[in-house]
């Protein structure tokens, strides 16, 4: 009975000690991994998303599989979801992609949208590269958006022919994005379909966007 009731006092000062932002140092038991990760099990949405964030400030193997175990979690919040994700690819670990690339064919647009983002940080990995490739087919305009940014983001030059196609669009938002991420990822290869955008795009601001894209790929090649 004494057992369980000091289970249970500790169990509570953990739960304070994470809202409260814990303690430093090495001896500081609130940023324990296994005590930090035993609160993804919480009721509480909140200590369970304050739990996942030390966990990834703690870093290293271990805190990759329990962020990948959060995003797996078909029952958990979606929300929470996506802040896994979003842990998962600041911390850039490639034992995350399999879990990230998954998300992408998720059924919500937000968490695509997201994985999408995160991947956007794999700056590495062909195989990252051909999953935003193919997130550019999405049905939806905002993660085929989100994935022309990652391309621009990641700088790998076999998502330009992918990107010229994007410049097709009719959607305003997928054309810049287009822009940008060629303009970032600065290939002479993307020079005449950048200036016909500059001259003929209707919208204004694309104009713009691609002359400043042109002479960014322009001054690179200096």
């Amino acid at each position: 009975m004494t057992s369980n009731i000091c289970k249970g006092w500790a169990g509570l000062f953990l739960l304070l000690a994470v809202l409260a932002g814990g303690t430093s140092g090495n001896g500081a038991w609130a940023e324990s991994f296994d005590a930090l990760q035993s609160v993804l099990g919480s009721p509480d949405p909140s200590l369970r998303t304050g739990a996942m964030e030390k966990i990834a400030r703690i870093g290293g193997g271990d805190a990759v599989k329990a962020l990948i175990s959060v995003l797996n979690d078909q029952e958990e919040d979606w929300r929470i979801r996506i802040r896994a994700m979003r842990l998962l690819g600041e911390i850039g670990d490639p034992h995350a992609e399999d879990a990230l690339m998954g998300a992408l064919n998720e059924y919500c647009p937000a968490m695509k949208w997201n994985a999408a983002a995160a991947l956007g940080q794999f700056s590495k990995s062909p195989r990252v590269v051909n999953a935003l490739i193919d997130a550019l087919e999405d049905r939806n305009l905002y993660v085929r958006e989100r994935a022309a940014q990652a391309l621009g983001e990641i700088g790998n030059p076999k998502a330009v022919p992918f990107l010229l196609t994007v410049l097709q669009e009719k959607s305003f938002a997928l054309r810049l994005a287009a822009v940008r991420a060629l303009g970032r990822l600065g290939s002479p290869e993307a020079l005449p379909s950048l200036q016909q955008v500059a001259e003929n795009d209707p919208e204004s601001f694309i104009r713009e966007e691609a002359v400043a894209a042109l002479r960014k790929i322009a001054a690179e090649g200096e």
